[in-house]
């Protein structure tokens, strides 16, 4: 991921906090592909990111960003994947505890991974945002950061946006023309269409496609994006429900003007 670390909230002179996450293999599905249709599926190997989740990007932008600013112990709202990649990063500075507060069952994987990386883990009988409360409650009197969800989602949904690049740089920079994308909450269908603004601002997709449609040639333009399909589990729940509402609205609309 950070190999696009121009493209990243890093700051001169700061080192990013990171176990070499990004970058995952994109391979072509050619069996699966064969009984769907499909000559040309491509699947993005997410679980070859460092704690097999790709909240290893954003968790490893956020706690750069903490570890910068001074924090000793990281406090967050997790459901597993995110409290996972938190408390797997190296610390900074040493003895560095990461703190997380996950819902679940105490048999979970995702607790018992928290706790192998070191991490004090408090269960909540509730959903994601009552964590919060109680992640907010435990820093207070404590020289202690915390990655709040709004906090998090600004510097992780910058991080998640090299998702797109990286796979641009795997089809020799070009787009795909259908992106299939599990989410929650839909930040990462935010982060996924700025990244495509920004991939074609600087000129990194080739423009072939662009110039049969007359559209942005010799700007490297694409006239078209890829089409964007989210897959969500049934019954998963959001904190906030408009939240997500409002944010799959933003990508309809962003769709429907590109």
């Amino acid at each position: 991921m950070w190999r696009y670390r121009e493209l990243l909230p890093l700051f001169d002179g700061e080192t990013p906090v990171t176990l070499g996450e990004g970058f995952t293999p994109l391979f072509h599905a050619r069996a699966l592909g064969a009984t769907l249709g499909l000559d040309r599926l491509y699947i993005k190997d997410e679980s070859l990111n460092p704690t097999n989740s790709f909240k290893a990007r954003g968790q490893s932008a956020a706690i750069t960003r903490a570890s910068y600013l001074g924090a000793k112990t990281i406090a967050l709202p997790t459901a597993g994947n995110a409290g996972n990649a938190a408390a797997a990063l190296p610390p900074r500075p040493p003895a560095w505890p990461a703190k997380s507060s996950s819902r679940g069952t105490r048999s979970s994987p995702f607790v018992d991974e928290c706790r192998l990386y070191g991490a004090n883990v408090t269960l909540v009988d509730g959903l994601i945002t009552d964590a919060g409360r109680l992640a907010a409650e435990q820093r207070r009197g404590r020289s202690a950061g915390t990655t709040s969800r709004r906090s998090r989602s600004r510097i992780a949904s910058k991080a998640r946006r090299r998702w797109p690049t990286s796979c641009a740089e795997q089809m020799d920079w070009r787009w795909p023309d259908w992106i299939v994308y599990p989410t929650g909450g839909g930040t990462g269908m935010i982060g996924m269409w700025k990244a495509f603004e920004e991939i074609e601002r600087i000129g990194w997709v080739r423009a072939d496609d662009a110039a049969a449609h007359g559209v942005g040639a010799g700007r490297g333009l694409r006239a078209d994006r890829p089409r964007l399909r989210a897959g969500r589990r049934e019954g998963a729940a959001v904190g906030r429900r408009r939240d997500a509402r409002r944010r799959a609205c933003a990508c309809r609309a962003r769709s429907a003007t590109s």
